[in-house]
């Protein structure tokens, strides 16, 4: 997998499939997500989008439906920047 580290990213489209980056700041971006592979370590995003399309876009279209998540994304629960998967 590709690695970018140590980066500033201002207002682009950043499609995350198949990266890892590390120590990133994106600043006004917009992430589009398909499903694929992906590395987010001790990074910051400050006024980003979302875009998931593919099969990212279908897991969401069917999270929807069956009401876990809500219809309107604005009602989505936002993961905290400190959040770490379990081990």
């Amino acid at each position: 997998m590709k690695v970018l580290s140590d980066r500033t990213i201002r207002e682009q489209t950043v499609i995350i499939d198949g990266i890892e980056f590390r120590n990133c700041k994106f600043i006004g971006c917009r992430f589009s997500y398909s499903g694929g592979k992906f590395g987010i370590v001790d990074c910051a995003a400050e006024g980003c989008s979302y875009n998931f399309f593919g099969a990212a876009g279908r897991t969401i279209a069917f999270l929807r439906h069956i009401g876990v998540l809500p219809k309107d994304p604005d009602l989505w629960t936002v993961i905290p920047k400190d959040w770490k998967p379990p081990a």
